[in-house]
């Protein structure tokens, strides 16, 4: 093997007896040094008067940091605001952010859109869904968005999605004080002027049974596309297709209300229809086995007497 000869490393040599060991070199560095091929003095009076001193002698002064910079950095970071609040002070003592910058800034980041809203019956909404998707500069086809409604026990939103999430998601009504009812979702979509747009809409199984006008909770007709009878546990995987509910009548098939939203706006959500089928799943584990024990080991909550109530209901 050949290795080529340079000034600043020992080449390898084979150690064998009588072969005295490698002395390592006795020289030292100057003052002036070469650096591709130019000449750099090391010899400043005062350092302060320079920035930095690169490769090649060249003086490059700072890039300061400035506001927009700034507020990509605490975003990426996740900063809190007293947080950032620190980041920019000790920034500012090292003179590495300029002095017009300021931490506040981000707060008033609203102001311009805060025209459009409007609060009625502690709900706050977009008054002008248009305007807003103007200012913003997104695709005003309604085709192009769907609405996602939800509640939470502090909360009731709407959020418009975009269809391929290529862009972000837009909040056009919120509460903290309305609840998940018939008469909430009907003036939130009252609000919102959804009966102008018409848009898809992508909710969980209870809003969408509110919104198609059905009895909530644990009833029997609970589906809004057939007549799939809940109580009737014997059939369930045995019958694979059910009479189509082609109409809905208010005091028929647990029907209680006109329907909000046409039954073919409706989008199923997957993720709750996979949840659905891998409870169905579990309940069919060997209770005793050691896949069961493992699922109740990350899920402690899991009570026995659930298990055994969905046992005995899954063998019906």
């Amino acid at each position: 093997m050949t290795y080529e000869a340079t000034n600043n490393v020992i080449l390898p040599e084979v150690r064998c007896e009588g072969v005295p060991l490698p002395q390592p070199p006795t020289h030292t560095f100057s003052a002036n040094m070469t650096y591709a091929n130019t000449e750099i003095t090391a010899a400043v009076e005062n350092i302060s008067d320079i920035s930095y001193l690169a490769p090649g002698g060249l003086n490059i002064c700072p890039n300061l940091i400035d506001q927009a910079y700034f507020e990509d950095l605490v975003r990426d970071l996740g900063l809190t605001k007293e947080k950032a609040e620190i980041l920019c002070s000790r920034l500012k003592n090292r003179n590495l952010i300029k002095a017009d910058v300021k931490v506040t800034s981000p707060r008033k980041r609203h102001a311009d859109l805060e025209s459009y809203f409007k609060k009625s019956e502690e709900l706050v909404y977009y008054c002008s869904i248009e305007e807003v998707l103007k200012y913003l500069k997104l695709p005003l086809d309604s085709s192009a968005w769907r609405l996602f409604i939800d509640s939470s026990k502090h909360s009731l939103k709407a959020v418009l999605l975009h269809n391929g999430n290529q862009h972000p998601s837009i909040p056009v009504a919120y509460s903290t004080k309305k609840e998940e009812t018939y008469a909430n979702i009907s003036n939130l979509l009252n609000k919102i002027e959804y009966y102008k747009y018409k848009w898809e809409v992508c909710a969980d199984f209870k809003m969408i049974a509110i919104l198609t006008g059905m009895q909530t909770g644990y009833a029997k007709y609970m589906c809004f596309l057939c007549k799939w009878d809940s109580r009737a546990t014997s059939s369930h995987y045995h019958i694979k297709y059910f009479e189509e509910r082609k109409e809905n009548i208010i005091g028929d098939l647990n029907v209680i209300h006109e329907s909000l939203v046409p039954k073919d706006k409706v989008i199923l959500p997957p993720l709750h229809i996979k949840l659905g089928v891998v409870k169905n799943f579990i309940k069919s584990l060997n209770t005793q086995g050691y896949a069961f024990k493992r699922i109740q080991t990350i899920f402690p909550r899991l009570s026995a007497a659930k298990l055994k109530e969905d046992k005995i209901r899954f063998a019906c």
